[in-house]
């Protein structure tokens, strides 16, 4: 009788609350606030289950990579690669241009030889400025850089000329000088050369991504070639 009783006050209590709608049928109040209280509680569950430790996992815009930022980063570095191997080989070319000026019975040899040298830095110093998407208003640099690339063995060897006969080439400051010199350019041609330039074509660069076997152990073969005849050349050099 009690059950009775209640499920005849609960049906009275929807039919109290019961109305009719702008469309003719009749519309339980009580109902659609059982049905919003229902949605609500789905919708906090799914909250409660999103965050792991009091910490929300839904992204924010901040946590999304901003794609220009990344462009602009890799761009920028490779401005720099550009910028450190031209130091780099500048500095170098200076002392050797001064080599070749003061060279004695060996200069034949040694002209056949920077002469390869240099083309060969020449060679790889243009294509890492023509691979480079210089930026607006920057499209002059690399031309400068190139420019100021060229001029600097003959500027040495002019210079190496005016003072052959008074600098002392076999002295001890001499020798500790253009040792000093000679070492730093070669760290920093290496460290180029390993860590940005090889990195950078081997690693990072898109155009060695999903390539055949083939193509990469011939692109291992001529990097190879490459080190073996500049280390050849240096033997003369």
């Amino acid at each position: 009788m009690i059950a009775n009783k209640k499920i005849h006050q609960k049906a009275k209590l929807h039919a109290d609350c019961c109305e009719i709608g702008a469309d003719g049928q009749p519309r339980c109040i009580i109902a659609e606030l059982e049905s919003s209280e229902s949605s609500l509680d789905k919708e906090s569950s799914l909250d409660k289950e999103s965050s792991v430790g009091g910490e929300n996992t839904t992204a924010t815009p901040s946590d999304v990579p901003d794609p220009s930022a990344a462009a602009y980063e890799n761009l920028y570095q490779q401005i720099l690669n550009c910028i450190v191997l031209e130091c780099g080989i500048v500095l170098h070319s200076v002392f050797v241009g001064l080599s070749l000026a003061i060279a004695g019975d060996e200069f034949v040899s040694l002209y056949i030889a920077i002469c390869f040298h240099q083309f060969f830095e020449g060679l790889g110093l243009g294509t890492r400025f023509a691979t480079t998407p210089w930026p607006k208003g920057k499209k002059y640099v690399p031309w400068l850089m190139a420019f100021i690339y060229s001029l600097t063995t003959p500027s040495a060897v002019a210079i190496g000329i005016g003072v052959r006969k008074t600098y002392p080439v076999r002295s001890r400051t001499a020798l500790i000088t253009t040792g000093t010199f000679d070492a730093m350019c070669a760290g920093v041609l290496i460290y180029n050369s390993i860590a940005d330039l090889m990195a950078y074509d081997f690693i990072y660069s898109s155009e060695f991504k999903d390539k055949s076997t083939k193509n990469m152990l011939a692109a291992y073969f001529w990097l190879a070639f490459g080190a073996f005849a500049m280390a050849f050349i240096g033997k003369w050099a």
